[in-house]
């Protein structure tokens, strides 16, 4: 009589992982020769699983992979200099799960670029202002937005963001990683590519008016349906 069933090795080694890389610009054509990168997740730790590329319907395949359910795992790949990242998934009491990635062709044009809503937050601070502006960006194309212009060697402005002249203590608190930031001289700007759909980006600064006749003014650089101040 033994009190727990034994699992061998093989059996713990006996997952599979599938999906395709599917091109949403060119009508959902798989896409042949991509590589694709598997990771995974594992007590607090990131390492990469293995490597493939995808045949000529744009499909992959990983076997012999581990089934543990402490094992989250994930795909990547980078399609013209632009990298994505599926969704993160465990087998549970599966053998076999899918994880197809989405890419798209790209465009240097701003054209699709909106900001859906856009709300200003002031709050008065003895002779500070503190300002919160949330901002729901959309990318209403079919491509990836990389930008055209270039602030620096191999980074290209893709959001540009206006802030007024008196600005400091600038914070990046959401949809916007410090490492992708540039400053420039009426604000800052994103280097990050901008893929189609939804980008919320949040971020914060001070004003030390120290006059009641202070004038907010500040640009509103994109297409914008609607914008509030509180």
């Amino acid at each position: 009589f033994l009190p727990f069933p034994i699992i061998s090795m093989a059996e713990c080694s006996s997952g599979i992982i599938k999906g395709r890389v599917i091109n949403n610009t060119l009508d959902r054509k798989g896409m042949e020769g991509i590589e694709v990168i598997l990771n995974q997740f594992i007590d607090g730790k990131e390492l990469e699983a293995g490597r493939t590329k995808t045949n000529p319907t744009g499909a992959f395949s990983f076997q012999g992979i581990s089934v543990d359910k402490k094992i989250v795992y994930y795909i990547t790949t980078n399609y013209k200099e632009v990298e994505y990242f599926s969704p993160a998934i465990g087998f549970e009491d599966k053998k076999s799960v899918t994880l197809d990635l989405i890419v798209y062709e790209t465009t240097d044009q701003d054209r699709d670029i909106y900001t859906k809503m856009h709300h200003i937050f002031l709050e008065i601070k003895g002779d500070s202002l503190w300002i919160e502006e949330l901002m729901i960006m959309e990318n209403r194309g079919n491509r990836v937005y990389v930008g055209s212009h270039e602030l620096e060697p191999g980074r290209k402005e893709t959001l540009r963001i206006s802030l007024p002249k008196e600005a400091a203590n600038i914070e990046y608190m959401d949809g916007l990683m410090p490492c992708c930031v540039v400053k420039t001289k009426g604000g800052f700007s994103d280097t990050m590519d901008f893929k189609p759909g939804i980008k919320k980006i949040l971020f914060s600064y001070k004003i030390n008016y120290r006059d009641s006749n202070y004038q907010f003014k500040k640009g509103i650089p994109f297409k914008t349906d609607s914008i509030d101040f509180f």
